[in-house]
C-alpha cells in the first residue's frame, strides 16, 4: 500500500497534499498497490469525495482533539500507526512546514530513509527520484534502495484534474493510539489569523509579488489595486519584511511561504535563490524590473524591463477597459 499524509482544513484537502496524493496515485498505478491517506482532525464528505477522485481507497483518521491544531509528535505517531495497520511501503506528504516535520519525525522512528522536496518518484528496483536541493537552485537525481518503507515529501505543483474513471468510495478508518506527554510536549494550541485577508498565498491561483523595487510601503497600493482586479494575492520578498513594509506572513521564499500559482507577477524583485525557492513551482512567471540583468529576468517566462510604477497603472487601465467592454 501507498500512504499519503494529507492536511485538511475548512472541508478541503490542501493543494500541497493533493500534489502528494497525485504522485501517490501515479505510483499506485505503476506498482498495482492500493492508495490510502492519513489525516488528523475531521474529514468532510467533500474532502472524502476529493480524495476518492484520485483513487484513494481508505482514509485513516486520528480524531483526538489534543492533536489539533498541530502536535508534530502526535501527528507522527498517527502516521506510524496508519503505516502499521496498512503495511504501507511508501509514505508521501506535501512539502509544507507541518508535513515535512511530521514525516521527518515518522521516518526517524521507523528508521526509514526520508527524501525531501521531491519533484518525481519512479519505481525502479527501488526508487528513482528527482528533487530540489540548495534552496531550489539545482535538481538532484538520486536512487533509494528498496526498503521496507521509504518516506518522501513532494513539492507542490499544478495538479491535473483526476480522471473520473479512477473515483473510488473512500473507507473511513478511525485510528486509536495512546496519546501521552511525549506526543504533546510541543504543540500548537491556538492559531490567530488576521480577519478578511482573502485567499492565502499558498492557495492563490494568481500571486503578485513586490520587492525592494516597489520603493516604499505606499508603493504597494498599485500592487493591491491590480490584485483586486485579478482576484490575486499580494506577496513580498524577504527584504520587504525586513524593512517593515509588509508583515512576515506575506513573505514568499525559502523562509516564507512556498507558492504554486498559475501566474506569478514579480514586481521589483531581483530573484535571489531563497526567493526563487518559494516561487519556482509557479506555472508562469512574469517579471517586471528596471534591471534587465536581475537574476529573475532570465528565470521568468516573460520579462518586462521598466518602472513598475509606470507599467502597472497602464496594465490596470487596460484591464479596466476590457472589463467595461464585457
Amino acid at each position: 500500500m501507498i500512504l499519503c499524509l494529507v492536511e485538511i482544513s475548512d472541508d478541503k484537502v490542501s493543494d500541497a497534499s493533493l500534489s502528494a496524493v497525485s504522485l501517490g496515485a501515479k505510483l499506485a498505478g505503476e506498482t498495482g498497490l492500493s492508495l490510502a491517506c492519513v489525516a488528523i482532525g475531521e474529514a468532510s464528505d467533500s474532502a472524502l469525495k476529493e480524495l476518492g477522485s484520485f483513487g484513494v481507497s481508505s482514509l485513516y483518521l486520528a480524531s483526538a482533539s489534543e492533536l489539533t491544531p498541530f502536535a508534530p509528535a502526535g501527528w507522527a505517531k498517527a502516521v506510524i500507526t496508519a503505516r502499521d495497520e496498512s503495511g504501507a511501503k511508501v509514505i508521501l506528504g506535501g512539502s509544507t512546514d507541518r508535513s515535512t516535520e511530521v514525516l521527518a519525525r515518522a521516518s526517524a522512528k521507523l528508521e526509514a530513509p526520508f527524501m525531501a522536496n521531491c519533484l518525481n518518484v519512479t519505481v525502479a528496483s527501488g526508487y528513482q527520484i528527482s528533487r530540489l536541493r540548495w534552496a531550489g537552485s539545482i535538481i538532484e537525481d538520486a536512487f533509494v534502495s528498496d526498503e521496507s518503507v521509504a518516506v518522501f515529501s513532494v513539492v507542490q505543483s499544478e495538479v491535473a484534474a483526476p480522471s473520473g474513471s479512477t473515483e473510488t468510495e473512500v473507507q473511513l478508518r478511525q485510528l486509536s493510539f495512546e496519546i501521552g506527554e511525549a506526543e504533546l510536549r510541543d504543540a500548537v494550541t491556538e492559531v490567530l489569523l488576521p480577519v478578511g485577508d482573502g485567499v492565502s498565498l499558498s492557495d492563490s491561483r494568481i500571486v503578485i509579488g513586490g520587492g525592494r523595487g516597489v520603493g516604499s510601503p505606499e508603493g504597494f497600493k498599485v500592487l493591491d489595486e491590480l490584485a483586486g482586479i485579478l482576484g490575486a494575492t499580494v506577496g513580498v520578498s524577504r527584504v520587504v519584511t525586513g524593512l517593515g513594509w509588509r508583515p512576515h506572513k506575506d513573505q514568499i521564499g525559502q523562509t516564507g511561504t512556498k507558492i504554486a500559482p498559475e501566474l506569478y507577477i514579480a514586481c521589483g524583485i531581483s530573484g535571489a535563490i531563497q526567493h526563487m525557492a518559494g516561487c519556482r513551482s509557479a506555472k508562469w512567471i512574469l517579471a517586471i524590473n528596471q534591471d534587465r540583468d536581475a537574476p529573475i529576468m532570465s528565470l521568468a517566462d516573460y520579462a518586462v524591463v521598466g518602472d513598475l510604477h509606470k507599467i502597472l497603472p497602464k496594465l490596470i487601465e487596460e484591464l479596466n477597459a476590457l472589463s467595461a467592454k464585457s
